[in-house]
């Protein structure tokens, strides 16, 4: 459940290597949304601004995945 400037701290780390990062995949994120509000209940969020990580690849609805993959559960 993570996203957003959070990602943006992820990003140096995992390019880099320089930590282990442990967790579930990050949401893909840039949390930069442009909200609509239609008027009868329905709301939209459409993303305003495009990421790639530095090699490139897409990051819109990606994420950082984790070098180790930990899920949460109900007792947790």
């Amino acid at each position: 459940m993570t996203g957003s400037a959070c990602e943006d701290f992820l990003i140096p780390f995992k390019d880099n290597h320089r930590a282990l990062i442990i967790g579930e995949t990050t949401s893909g994120s840039t949390g930069q949304p442009v909200p609509i509000d239609f008027g009868n209940g329905m709301h939209l969020a459409i993303g305003a601004r495009r990421v790639f990580f530095p090699d490139g690849s897409p990051f819109e609805g990606v994420g950082v995945a984790p070098d180790v993959e930990v899920h949460t559960t109900a007792e947790d």
